[in-house]
């Protein structure tokens, strides 16, 4: 009886170890799983997303230095520069809106993304290069926001 006894014991001990090995690599499946969703959702600091895109005609544009379409690029570095920087204030109470132009020369603060589009460093370089530090659309731009935030105190945009 002492025999039958340990060979439960032993097989209960196999079926939980199994069951304990597939709750962890199903947990840890799901955690990839979540990270690689949102990789590259870079948050500013100030904002939960970034507005729609421009849209004229049928045409989407995004303001790049390059005759060519936007590449989606997952390594959050990229070779494409903000040829042009416009900021649009919107006075509601007085119906009016006044545009500043920043060029894309101006010196600030950039946020430098890592491998997993998360901000890890930041350098003083042209505002026209902190679209370069992204995917080349959504992050790229909210990281260009951001810089003229930067250079404007902190101005939420």
């Amino acid at each position: 009886m002492s025999k039958t006894v340990d060979k439960k014991r032993k097989y209960l001990l196999y079926v939980a170890v199994l069951l304990l090995v597939v709750l962890l690599l199903s947990s840890g499946l799901l955690i990839l799983d979540i990270w690689d969703n949102n990789r590259g959702v870079y948050q500013s600091k100030d904002s939960d997303s970034l507005e729609s895109s421009i849209q004229y005609n049928g045409k989407t544009y995004i303001g790049l230095d390059k005759f060519e379409d936007a590449v989606d690029n997952s390594a959050y570095n990229n070779d494409q520069q903000a040829d042009f920087v416009m900021l649009f204030v919107m006075d509601n109470d007085n119906a009016q809106c006044s545009a500043i132009h920043i060029n894309r020369d101006t010196i600030t603060e950039i946020n430098v993304l890592g491998v997993a589009g998360q901000k890890v460093d930041t350098v003083n370089k042209q505002i026209a290069l902190a679209h370069t530090y992204g995917n080349g659309k959504e992050v790229s731009c909210r990281n260009t926001a951001d810089a003229v935030s930067n250079l404007l105190s902190n101005v939420k945009i």
